[in-house]
């Protein structure tokens, strides 16, 4: 299975509530804009910081466009988790939501 579950910016913007999300950005991408409130938790850590990752909700994750997020989503689903991506990332996201969030 290559898929994994997406939401759009426009699903989150209307139930925000609903979900935990999670940033699996780099620190310095983080500089760049966030979707609050966020878990930050780089891709390369999430495996060893899964822990961290509350279950009384599904998880929303995203990074700049959905690529790295995607895989991270399929790693949550099998660990169990109610995980869905970001369908174009925080790049969608402050484009539909959040003027602060800059392009890069």
């Amino acid at each position: 299975m290559n898929s994994c579950d997406t939401i759009t910016v426009e699903e989150l913007s209307d139930n925000k509530d609903k979900y935990h999300i999670l940033d699996v950005r780099e620190e310095w991408e983080l500089q760049k804009g966030t979707i609050e409130p966020s878990i930050k938790i780089p891709m390369n850590d999430v495996s060893k910081r899964i822990n961290e990752l509350p279950t009384d909700k599904p998880i929303i994750v995203v990074c700049r466009t959905g690529a790295r997020s995607a895989q991270v989503t399929k790693y949550l689903a099998s660990q169990g988790f109610s995980a869905r991506n970001l369908y174009g990332g925080v790049l969608a996201w402050g484009k539909f939501a959040d003027p602060n969030i800059q392009s890069y």
